[in-house]
């Protein structure tokens, strides 16, 4: 008993004098240091720190004093708050005093370079956590943080985040853009407003922004704008381009497109599917010939346009008579033959039969006729005032153009120029007349109308 006695006031008066204590050494290098048996399997190396729970942890109140305890935790706090707000697993936890918490002792590897076990460090003060130092363990380069407010904003470039995401050049290649890539699908921003209730008539759905300084403040100077025009049940929208603040261009739920402003608060709402308040110009507009299909566009009294017809003379048809007809010299009217067609459109004009014709389009037309006679009956001026053959132009409403032929007889030509404005569907047709008994023949004819739309 005095043997013993006598050791461990030998221990008590060395640890007074050395301040350092030696388990399994006598040579302890350290305050504590304490040698294992690894060769000794039934020795378990190793030392056990307070093993405690969670919950247990909550209930005591650690102050600076306390300041590097350490713990091995069980259980995860089932209610973790306060010192404990971080203990939410079991391991190893120090206290930090500074932080007033418990923090957990990493674990893992730990990249290259990183200083910390943790790249994001506690700013309490600044109420955010922020990116610690650079991969290479160096402080951060001005205007390079990354930092998370305690009310959710994020600011990459800034510690002084203005919304949700605020991204501020730094002077570095390429930090004042913003790229979304995608490899097997197209790249999406998605703008989405949700919440409880269906959207209402007028709800804005997401707006861009394009802001600038103007006389030492930021101010909003373009924009693109999408409002709901729905009933809470149907998907309608609108898009709604702004310049120079002020809306310009809209493009409204039905798809139609107005340019312009009403006043200075308002885009100019669509009734056309293109509604412009204000003169347009086209440029570069390629040269090409005029068509018979062509078509004016004509403005009305409240400036919507409309399709009017070209008011300019087409040449409509071109048709001819080869082979001889005999009529009959008695003074009947006999229908001329032009059954040979050159040029025929039917957008102006169709073909009955063959010496028969009907206007597709109310204008003014213009037929020319040209005709050869041969075997023309000499007669008399007592038999008849006519001479030669007479051609005439004659439409299903008794419209009238005749001409006399020349004085001869056998063999001669007969031309005629008749003008009618024809309504859409009259009819006209040619004849040729000749009181001098017996009979004669038309041989060749040429007939050529040119109309003027009205």
């Amino acid at each position: 008993m005095k043997k013993k006695l006598l050791v461990l006031g030998g221990l008590i008066i060395s640890l007074q004098v050395f301040s350092q204590v030696g388990i399994n050494t006598p040579d302890p290098q350290a305050s504590l240091d304490v040698v294992g048996k690894p060769t000794s399997t039934n020795v378990f190396d190793g030392i056990i720190a307070p093993r405690i729970t969670g919950a247990q942890l909550r209930a005591k109140t650690y102050t600076q004093k306390q300041q590097g305890a350490l713990v091995y935790v069980t259980a995860a706090d089932t209610a973790p708050g306060g010192q404990t707000a971080e203990v939410t697993s079991t391991g190893y936890f120090y206290f930090d005093s500074k932080l007033n918490r418990w923090q957990k002792l990493n674990s893992g590897t730990i990249a290259v370079g990183d200083p910390t076990t943790d790249a994001f460090i506690d700013d309490p003060a600044n109420t955010m956590v922020k990116l610690g130092a650079s991969s290479t363990g160096t402080a951060r380069s001005s205007n390079t943080d990354f930092v998370i407010k305690d009310n959710g904003k994020v600011g990459i470039g800034t510690q002084l985040p203005e919304a949700g995401l605020h991204i501020k050049e730094n002077g570095n290649t390429d930090s004042n853009q913003l790229k979304v890539q995608s490899t097997n699908s197209s790249p999406l921003i998605n703008l989405e407003r949700t919440g409880t209730n269906n959207l209402s008539a007028g709800a804005e759905l997401g707006k861009l922004s394009f802001n600038g300084k103007i006389s030492g403040a930021n101010f909003p100077l373009a924009g693109i704008k999408a409002n709901y025009w729905g009933n809470g049940a149907t998907n309608s929208s609108s898009l709604t381009f702004s310049t120079s603040d002020r809306p310009a261009v809209l493009i409204n739920e039905n798809g139609s497109m107005g340019i312009g402003r009403i006043d200075t608060n308002y885009a100019m709402s669509p009734t056309q599917k293109l509604d412009v308040d204000g003169n347009v110009r086209f440029r570069d507009v390629p040269s090409s010939t005029m068509n018979s299909t062509d078509m004016l566009m004509a403005l009305d009294a409240n400036g919507v346009a409309k399709k009017v017809d070209l008011k300019v003379p087409a040449s409509v048809l071109v048709a001819t008579r080869t082979g001889p007809s005999a009529k009959p010299g008695d003074g009947s009217a006999a229908i001329m033959w032009f059954e040979n067609t050159h040029l025929s459109d039917n957008t102006y004009l169709t073909r009955v039969d063959n010496g028969t014709f009907k206007a597709v389009k109310t204008g003014l037309y213009t037929i020319s006729i040209t005709a050869h006679f041969d075997q023309v009956p000499e007669g008399t001026e007592a038999e008849s005032p006519y001479r030669g053959v007479t051609v005439g132009v004659k439409t299903t409403t008794n419209k009238l153009t005749q001409h006399y032929g020349s004085n001869y007889m056998g063999n001669g030509y007969t031309n005629i120029t008749a003008v009618f404005i024809l309504n859409a569907g009259e009819q006209f047709y040619a004849y040729s007349q000749c009181n001098k008994g017996g009979t004669y023949r038309q041989m060749e004819a040429t007939m050529s109308v040119v109309c003027t739309p009205l």
